[in-house]
């Protein structure tokens, strides 16, 4: 009796394998583009919280003006 995987069994496991590892891949990708998508967000608040607090400067210096 032979323990050794058939060439179809074998091939059986190198589908799965690269099926996996292309699963993980794809998993990779996902948490990278969230990832980049969540900095897009943290950075344009942040660019209006700026945009925001230099209005308000202008604001007070055009009221310190009148």
């Amino acid at each position: 009796m032979s323990v050794r995987p058939t060439i179809k069994e074998a091939a059986k496991y190198d589908e799965a394998a690269e099926h996996k590892k292309a699963a993980h891949h794809a998993y990779l990708a996902h948490g990278h583009s969230q990832h980049a998508i969540h900095l897009d967000a943290e950075t344009a608040k942040l660019y209006a919280e700026q945009c925001d607090r230099s209005l308000a400067a202008v604001s007070r210096q055009e009221a310190k003006k009148k």
